[in-house]
C-alpha cells in the first residue's frame, strides 16, 4: 500500500521529492499521538489522557522518525484508529443517550428508534475498524495482530450471541476492503506478473528469522530471488528452514530465539534508527551530532550517547511499567482496555520470534507501550502505601529473632 501513497504524493503534486513523504509522515505520526490521547481519555478520563500526552511528548521516537518515510511509521494511525473505534463500539450501549429518559424505577427507558440508532452505531464503528484493519494490513502485515487481539478481547468481554454478531461486523468489512483493493488498487499499481516475479512468500522471512540475529540479510534475499514462482520460493525456503532447525537442535534454537528478543528486537531504546543504511547529512545542524551513530562514515558524533542513553532508558522504564501491569493484570484478573494491549503486544511478540525481525518493527506498536505505562503509573498512584509498608512490617516481625548465647 505503500506504493498507492507515492503515487498519490505524485498525483497531487507532480513530484515524488522528500519534503512530501515527510510531511505525509509528520501527519501520519501527529494524527497517531492524537488517537493515543483519544484512547486514555476514553479508557481513564481527562486526567491520564494528559499524563499520556506528556509521555508522548517526551518520547523522543516521535521526533525522530519523522524523517523516516516507511511502512513502521506509516503503520501507526491504522494499529490506533481501529482500536479506538473498537472501544467506541463495545462501549456504544453505555453512552449518556441512554440516561437521558427514565422511569419511576431510575432505570433507562430505550424505545425502539433509539435501540436502532445504538444498533446502527456500534456496527458502523465495527465496519469501520474492520475497514481500516484491512488498510492497514496491505500497509503493514503486523497489523493482522491487532484484529486477532479486538477478536480475542471482544470474545472474553461480551455474551457469545454479541460476540458473533460484532464478529460479523467485523470480519465482513475486513475481507471486502481487502480483496477491494487487490482487485481495484494493487493491481494496477503492481501488474500481477512482476509481483509473481519480485515478492516474496511467507516462508521467506520465517527463513530469514532463522539466520544470524534473525534480521534481514542479502544471502537469503539472493537465495529466494533465484526462484521464479511462489511455488519454488515456498519449496525452497521450507527446506531450508528444516535444515537450520536441524542443525539448531532444541538448546541452540532457543538461544537463538533469545538472542534474537533481547538484542534485535526488544532492547533497542532508538529502534534502529538510522540502522539500514548510510545517512548524509543535509544541512549545519548540530542535531545530526545527536541522532546518527558513530558508526556512520564522516560524521561527528559527539552527542549520540545522550541520545541513546535517553532513550534506551526511557524504553527500559515502558518495559518495566509493561511488566509491572502484566502482574497486576493477573492478580486483578479484569477484562479491561489495557488486556486488548497487552493481548497484542504479545502477539507481536511471538510474531517476531517466529519472523525477520528487528527493533524498527516494534515502533508502529509503541502506542500501545505508551498506554499501557500511562494506565500502570496511574495504578501505582493510587497505591495504599500503608498497607505495603504494614505487608513488610508484618513479614519482618514474623521472622525468628536471632539466640544469643
Amino acid at each position: 500500500m505503500e506504493k498507492a501513497l507515492y503515487k498519490a504524493v505524485f498525483a497531487l503534486t507532480g513530484t515524488t521529492d522528500v519534503i512530501y513523504l515527510i510531511a505525509l509522515n509528520i501527519i501520519f505520526i501527529y494524527v497517531s499521538i492524537l488517537f493515543i490521547y483519544l484512547i486514555a481519555n476514553k479508557l481513564w478520563g481527562a486526567h491520564i489522557g494528559l499524563l499520556t500526552a506528556v509521555i508522548c511528548f517526551f518520547f523522543a521516537p516521535f521526533y525522530t522518525f519523522t524523517s523516516q518515510y516507511y511502512t513502521d511509521t506509516f503503520g501507526l494511525p491504522f494499529v490506533v484508529i481501529p482500536i479506538y473505534l473498537y472501544l467506541c463500539a463495545v462501549t456504544t450501549e453505555k453512552c449518556t443517550l441512554l440516561s437521558r429518559t427514565k422511569n419511576a424505577e431510575n432505570k433507562p427507558i430505550v424505545t425502539k428508534s433509539k435501540q436502532k440508532f445504538i444498533c446502527l452505531k456500534k456496527y458502523t464503528l465495527y465496519c469501520s475498524a474492520g475497514a481500516l484493519l484491512a488498510l492497514g494490513l496491505k500497509m503493514k502485515g503486523s497489523v493482522a495482530i491487532i484484529l486477532i487481539a479486538i477478536l480475542l478481547h471482544l470474545f472474553l468481554s461480551v455474551n457469545i450471541k454479541c460476540f458473533f454478531k460484532s464478529i460479523a461486523a467485523i470480519v465482513v468489512s475486513f475481507a471486502v476492503i481487502f480483496f477491494s483493493f487487490n482487485i481495484f488498487v494493487q493491481d494496477k499499481v503492481v501488474s500481477p506478473e512482476l509481483r509473481e516475479a519480485h515478492s516474496r512468500p511467507f516462508t521467506h522471512y520465517v527463513m530469514m528469522g532463522l539466520k544470524g540475529v534473525g534480521g534481514y540479510n542479502d544471502e537469503d534475499s539472493e537465495f529466494t530471488g533465484q526462484f521464479y514462482s511462489q511455488a519454488e520460493k515456498k519449496k525452497a525456503n521450507i527446506e531450508e528452514i528444516k535444515k537450520r532447525l536441524s542443525d539448531f537442535g532444541f538448546k541452540g534454537l532457543m538461544r537463538h530465539l533469545s538472542n534474537k528478543a533481547v538484542h534485535n528486537t526488544w532492547g533497542d531504546g532508538t529502534y534502529f534508527l538510522y540502522g539500514d543504511g548510510f545517512i548524509s547529512e543535509k544541512s549545519n545542524s548540530r542535531l545530526w551530532y545527536f541522532i546518527i551513530p558513530p558508526s556512520k562514515e564522516d560524521h561527528n558524533a559527539a552527542y549520540y550517547n545522550i541520545f541513546y542513553y535517553y532513550s534506551q532508558g526511557f524504553h527500559l522504564a515502558i518495559l518495566t511499567l509493561l511488566m509491572i501491569s502484566l502482574g497486576m493484570g493477573i492478580k486483578n484478573g479484569k477484562i479491561d482496555g489495557a488486556l486488548l494491549f497487552k493481548i497484542a503486544l504479545f502477539g507481536l511478540f511471538l510474531f517476531l520470534l517466529i519472523w525477520e525481525t528487528r527493533a524498527r518493527y516494534v515502533y508502529s506498536f509503541t502506542p500501545l507501550l505508551l498506554l499501557i505505562a500511562s494506565d500502570t503509573c496511574n495504578r501505582l498512584s493510587t497505591l495504599n502505601l500503608q498497607k505495603i509498608k504494614k505487608f513488610f512490617t508484618r513479614r519482618k516481625n514474623q521472622l525468628p529473632k536471632p539466640t544469643t548465647e
